[in-house]
């Protein structure tokens, strides 16, 4: 199953990492600490709040990297910055609301 092309959704986010400066889909450098996220059919640019359906966090973020092919992972990828304010970074993963802002 697939997210939808719009933001205002409930599915699943995960984190993901890189190396430290590789280089996101948008072409700049990738900072692990910033409020970023990684999706595959959402704008670039597009900001985004969200929400963990089981605590109530919320993280606004900006999409500025492309997912891998939706089968392989969660609808959306957040980096290690927006994945610890979520407070997900235990678990790995979390049933999420993305709203667009």
């Amino acid at each position: 199953m697939s997210a939808p092309a719009r933001a205002d959704w409930t599915g699943t986010a995960s984190f993901y990492g890189q190396v430290s400066g590789s280089l996101r889909a948008d072409g700049k450098p990738f900072l692990p600490e910033a409020h970023g996220a990684a999706h595959w059919t959402l704008p670039m640019g597009m900001r985004v709040r969200v929400t963990d359906l089981s605590s109530g966090r919320h993280v606004d973020v900006r999409v500025n990297d492309r997912s891998p092919h939706p089968r392989l992972g969660p609808p959306i990828d957040l980096s290690l910055g927006a994945a610890h304010a979520l407070g997900i970074t235990h678990s790995g993963i979390a049933r999420v609301r993305v709203s667009r802002l």
